[in-house]
Parts: structure tokens; C-alpha cells; sequence
């Protein structure tokens, strides 16, 4: 989108309410994603520990039927702990507000906003804990020296759902913020040149009438 010239006051007004309805989206659509998202930390969890209770044979056998039912009421326990925290990290709006664009990159991820992202390890981390006190064997360390230096006992990373959750395609809505966050920055760009703008012819005039 181009940001159209400021010509007069009403021109600067209008780029102003357009900023901060764009703000507004942006918000709400990080508020969406941040749904999605809690909707999710159970499938997570639930796919990352049945696919390590069937690949390592030996510990699973290990566990009583009571055992895999208190894990799985664990679990449940859990999500709920991680979409507050989640809600908590991710609720700061400028967590979503003053990320850096992406450039090049994949629009469809957070990978990019780092503060968010960070905010969504959290749940990877939390599930680590509940995978330790269960007694899960460690991870294997990586092949061919991808993830080198990485030490934890669990090598997990939580992404965002790439597929429908209860009809909802958590990328699509990811593009929708970068996009959004984009015309917003440019908008808030073009508003700060023009008062800039303003100040200078401003003070120009004081100049030349002292």
C-alpha cells in the first residue's frame, strides 16, 4: 500500500486514526493466534509423548497401565498451566507491536518476533519438566552435527499449528499480522516524516521573522 502525501491537517488526522486502527487489528489478530495456540498445547503434548512412549520400548513396558493414566491426566494438568503462562508472556502488546519484519523469510512463522517466540518456548520448556518427572529417557544427541551445542535433555521446539484447529489455519492468521504490522509500520513512518516535516517549516518561519 502507498502511503499517500500530507498535504493539510486533515490528511495527517486521517493517517492517524488509520495507524491506530491498525494497531487495533494487529492486536486483535495476535489475539487469535494466541488462542490457537492454547487450543493446541494438549495435541502438542499429547504427540510428543506418545511418539517417545513408542519409541523407547524399553521404558513404556516399564510403565503400569496407572502409570500412563496419571501421565495423561498430567498432561491435561499441564496445558492448562502453559496457556496461562502463555497468555501471560504473550499478552504484552508490545511483544507484537515492536517486532522486527521479516525479510526474506518464511511470514508464515513467529520465528521471527523474538519476543513471541520466546514466549512460545515457554511451552516446549514446561513440557520438558513433566517429560523428566515422568522419567523419560533423553533425547539422542543430533545427527550430522545440526543442533550442536544443544544440551538439553529434551530437544523440543514448539511450533504454531499448520493445520486447521477448529477451523482455524493459524498461518493464514500469522501472514494476516505480519501484513498488517507492515502497513502499520510504514503508515507510523510516514506520520512521524510529516511532523517532522512540520516542526522544521515551523521553525524555518521563527528563523526568518527574528
Amino acid at each position: 500500500m502507498t502511503t499517500p502525501p500530507v498535504n493539510t491537517e486533515r490528511d495527517y488526522e486521517a493517517m492517524e486514526a488509520r495507524s491506530a486502527q491498525l494497531r487495533a487489528q494487529v492486536l486483535e489478530t495476535a489475539h487469535r493466534i494466541i488462542e490457537v495456540v492454547k487450543r493446541d498445547i494438549e495435541k502438542f503434548a499429547e504427540r510428543e509423548s506418545r511418539w517417545r512412549f513408542l519409541r523407547h520400548l524399553d521404558f513404556a513396558e516399564g510403565l503400569s497401565d496407572a502409570q500412563i493414566a496419571t501421565l495423561k491426566r498430567a498432561l491435561k494438568a499441564y496445558a492448562v498451566e502453559a496457556g496461562e503462562e502463555v497468555s501471560r508472556r504473550l499478552g504484552e502488546e508490545s511483544a507484537w507491536i515492536k517486532a522486527e519484519l521479516p525479510r526474506g523469510g518464511n511470514a508464515k512463522t513467529l520465528e521471527h518476533n523474538e519476543a513471541v517466540w520466546d514466549g512460545l518456548q515457554s511451552i516446549a520448556s514446561g513440557f520438558a519438566a513433566v517429560l523428566e518427572r515422568f522419567g523419560f529417557p533423553a533425547d539422542p544427541p543430533p545427527e550430522g552435527g545440526e543442533g550442536a551445542g544443544d544440551d538439553r535433555r529434551y530437544r523440543l521446539v514448539y511450533r504454531t499449528p499448520v493445520y486447521f484447529l477448529d477451523g482455524v489455519y493459524c498461518p493464514s492468521l500469522i501472514e494476516s499480522y505480519w501484513s498488517q504490522l507492515g502497513e502499520m509500520n510504514k503508515l507510523d513512518d510516514a506520520i512521524e516524516s510529516a511532523s517532522s516535516e512540520t516542526r522544521r517549516k515551523s521553525l524555518e518561519e521563527r528563523w526568518n521573522r527574528s
